[in-house]
């Protein structure tokens, strides 16, 4: 009867083979496998750690990421191409950085700041594609520069002189001062906690110092940059004296004061004169 037909069913496997296909078994959890057998293409990618970075998705200027993908499911005899695409605009990845085995070699670039979202595409003759995406950051470059030097580079024994520094890149950064000059008065406290600096050179302070701004935080990032401050001493000269070295009682004398050519005064004095470096004479 029926019953009898139904359990004389052949098996399945037995019947696909006589109809010429093949018959596999595989473990269906095996998706790489699994791919394999079905010929579905898929890719992962495999990160290749360089040498310098312990994860790959975080690389510096002028630093190079590695990675590889791999392909799964495609014919044994397909002939894949790979392209790159890349999120980020204006960035310096291209398909020129994927060789004909998978392989990525990338250096990033000052441009490459920020974050990409990394698209490898595959595609072989017969019209199977797949596709994966590997995100790197370029973390912004630490700096820092010297802003708003007041007065100059060159200053007198007891001129203060101050700067302002600018520092990008950085989480809660910390600022310290050196000087290259170990007699130097300068200390830790010549600068503050925004960055700012302040110093008044004193009489042992005579010569030339390049400070040097040192810029840390708490992820390791750092930067220096170095301001040259050369101090001198203060001189004074007497110039335009009217009438002259000699005057008559209650003469008005009129001269300018030089002192280091960078301040002027010129005073007006009746009933005597004042004594800067020679003597005057009087008339009665």
């Amino acid at each position: 009867g029926r019953s009898t037909e139904i359990l004389a069913i052949e098996p399945l496997a037995a019947k696909w083979e006589s109809f010429g296909w093949s018959v596999y078994e595989v473990d269906g959890h095996d998706l790489n496998e699994l791919s394999k057998k079905l010929k579905i293409p898929f890719e992962t990618i495999e990160n290749n750690f360089n040498t310098y970075k312990t994860q790959l998705d975080n690389i510096s200027v002028n630093e190079q990421a590695s990675f590889r993908v791999n392909r799964s499911g495609f014919p044994g005899d397909s002939n894949i191409t790979y392209t790159i695409t890349d999120s980020f605009p204006g960035s310096s990845i291209s398909s020129s950085n994927i060789d004909s085995y998978g392989s990525v070699l990338w250096t990033a670039k000052t441009q490459d700041i920020g974050t990409h979202n990394i698209t490898v595409n595959l595609a072989d003759q017969y019209g199977n594609t797949a596709s994966a995406i590997q995100q790197i950051t370029v973390p912004l470059v630490p700096k820092v520069v010297i802003q708003n030097l007041f007065p100059s580079s060159s200053v007198n024994v007891g001129q203060s002189v101050f700067f302002s520094t600018f520092a990008t890149g950085f989480t809660n950064p910390v600022y310290s001062a050196s000087d290259s000059v170990y007699t130097s008065s300068l200390t830790a406290i010549n600068m503050n906690a925004s960055g700012g600096f302040s110093w008044t050179p004193k009489n042992h302070d005579v010569g030339t110092h390049n400070i040097t701004v040192a810029v840390t935080d708490s992820l390791g990032h750092n930067a220096t940059v170095v301001q040259s401050i050369t101090v001198g001493i203060a001189t004074s000269t007497i110039g335009s004296l009217v009438p002259g070295d000699t005057v008559s009682t209650k003469q008005n004398v009129t001269f300018k004061v030089y002192v280091d050519r960078v301040w002027e005064l010129s005073k007006h004095f009746a009933n005597g004169c004042v004594f800067i470096g020679a003597p005057c004479r009087y008339l009665s």
